[in-house]
């Protein structure tokens, strides 16, 4: 199976969970930025997320972007999602409703 008919599979079946309500709608548009992302959407420049926070672990609360995570059904890793990585995938799901 080619990587372009297993991402068209997964895609149809995460729209078809939606038609048939088995799941909040934030949770399968979680399974879909986690599938669909790039590494290199997460490795990105992490200046422009974080441009005009002057003190960024003061700002970024993790414990916060766990919990909003975990409510949209994105993926995380504790030990190596930190809170920068974290809020960039938060932002990547948001961004593909």
């Amino acid at each position: 199976m080619t990587a372009g008919l297993l991402e068209d599979r997964v895609t149809s079946l995460v729209k078809l969970w939606e038609l048939w309500s088995l799941f909040p709608v934030p949770f399968l548009r979680g399974l879909e930025a986690a599938f669909l992302r790039r590494a290199s959407d997460l490795e990105g420049d992490t200046l422009l997320i974080l441009q005009g926070i002057s003190d960024p672990t003061a700002q970024l609360d993790l414990a916060a972007l766990q919990r909003q995570a975990k409510l949209n059904g994105i993926w995380f890793d504790d030990k190596a999602d930190d809170a920068i990585r974290l809020f960039k995938k938060i932002a990547a799901a948001e961004g593909a409703e």
